[in-house]
């Protein structure tokens, strides 16, 4: 059974004249692949900026991996969403892996979905 589960996210800042630039968010999943590029599981965040009207999928890039509190290891992923904006936005989204024989696995935050705010709230 693989686990997956939002380490942190944030805003990424904006330049010139926008007010929102995106967002990151780094991803733990559990258990660690042997070798992720030969397993070729995939993680990444399925998104939106408008109230699921668009939906948008994004990969995440593998970082690295970490010790966790159990005495084994974490994979860490982050994907960063570029997406400027002249108007405070925010980002609603899940997390989700697919392991090498094409089984799905979720975390959207028990049902509500993942939230992060830009600026100005």
């Amino acid at each position: 059974m693989t686990t997956i589960w939002r380490k942190s996210a944030s805003i990424i800042p904006a330049y010139g004249h926008m007010v929102c630039g995106g967002f990151e968010v780094e991803i733990g999943v559990w258990p660690v692949a042997l070798d992720h590029r030969i397993l070729n599981h995939r993680i990444g965040v399925v998104w939106t900026a408008d109230g699921w009207h668009n939906v948008q999928w994004s990969d995440a890039e593998w970082i690295g991996t970490t010790r966790n509190n159990y005495g084994d290891y974490d994979e860490v992923w982050k994907a960063k969403i570029d997406y400027n904006s002249n108007t405070p936005l925010s980002f609603w989204y899940a997390l989700y892996v697919i392991d090498t024989y094409g089984n799905w696995y979720w975390d959207n935050n028990n049902g509500w979905n993942y939230i992060t705010q830009g600026p100005n709230w």
